[in-house]
């Protein structure tokens, strides 16, 4: 019964693009310019998105807020520096420049502006001529955490919300688990949402593996939890252990 008023939700539900939520179309503004009539950023997505680029225009003042300190970014030292509640400031320095009859101007130091160009919060840096944008949770946990990062694993939101770089929300994961934990599943790894062939239809999960680049189906389930459970068996199976986030 549970399981049939579920798919009966689901007609009158939406999932927000940003946090990867499924919630109802009340939670999303209307949109005449989308086929769905509604924006694909959910209300709170598009609230916290306001708040963080005026958060970011109030927060360009150079003075140190409450708490704050700052690193010599890694590849940018003497240019940009980075503080623990990530904001990056350019620092004050000399550039060649032709025009003038000193040969050189001089850059005022400056909070640099926060864009949204890459889906996350991000700053543009410039070093020899050449610019590139950057995300300030990677650049924040880079310098910041203890765990340094490496190949195959992902800086994480742990609550989903792209604005929240706190350092507290941040964690560092295998990329196989953010893709998981971007689809709406929670950490429910190995099970995948099947849609009903029709709208009287019950929904189910698959539980699949991979092994050796190739996709092993490992059974159809009425719910997701049984099918992340016969995934784990498996994977102990093939493993010896269990998964687990880092």
């Amino acid at each position: 019964m549970v399981i049939f008023i579920l798919s009966l939700n689901l007609d009158s539900m939406k999932k927000c693009s940003h946090c990867k939520e499924i919630k109802p179309f009340d939670d999303f503004h209307r949109s005449s310019l989308n086929k769905s009539g509604y924006y694909s950023q959910c209300k709170n997505c598009r609230h916290l998105k306001r708040k963080a680029l005026k958060t970011g225009k109030s927060n360009r003042d150079i003075s140190n807020l409450p708490n704050e300190y700052w690193k010599d970014l890694k590849g940018f030292e003497g240019i940009y520096q980075i503080s623990n509640l990530g904001r990056v400031k350019s620092l004050e320095r000399k550039v060649s420049d032709p025009y003038p009859v000193t040969g050189y101007r001089i850059i005022k130091p400056s909070i640099l502006k926060v864009t949204f160009s890459s889906g996350y919060p991000s700053v543009r840096l410039t070093k020899n001529k050449k610019s590139k944008n950057y995300s300030i949770h990677v650049l924040l946990f880079a310098h910041f955490s203890n765990k340094p990062l490496k190949d195959g694993f992902v800086v994480d939101h742990i609550n989903n919300n792209r604005n929240d770089y706190r350092l507290e929300n941040l964690q560092l994961i295998p990329q196989r688990y953010n893709s998981v934990k971007d689809k709406g599943r929670g950490n429910l790894l190995g099970s995948f949402y099947i849609k009903p062939k029709s709208k009287d239809g019950e929904p189910r999960w698959d539980a699949r593996i991979r092994l050796n680049n190739e996709r092993i189906h490992l059974g159809r389930f009425d719910n997701p939890y049984d099918a992340h459970k016969r995934y784990l068996k498996e994977y102990k199976k093939i493993h010896g252990s269990i998964p687990e986030v880092f």
